[in-house]
């Protein structure tokens, strides 16, 4: 399970605070909404995806 107090000091530690507001706001400037989305050179795959769903992106990519 979930080690509660490695979590709360983890949350607790703001080494990583401006990195992660930096994403957050690159997040948002490129329209991300959702988690998990994945960005597969300029395209975005939307959400939890089947296998599918990612080899109709990738594979047109490969042929280039």
């Amino acid at each position: 399970g979930l080690d509660t107090d490695a979590f709360s000091a983890c949350m607790a530690d703001q080494r990583y605070a401006d990195l992660l507001q930096q994403q957050d706001e690159t997040r948002r400037a490129t329209g991300i909404r959702t988690r998990p989305t994945f960005d597969i050179n300029g395209q975005l795959v939307v959400g939890a995806q089947g296998y599918d769903a990612f080899k109709s992106v990738i594979e047109p990519l490969l042929a280039q």
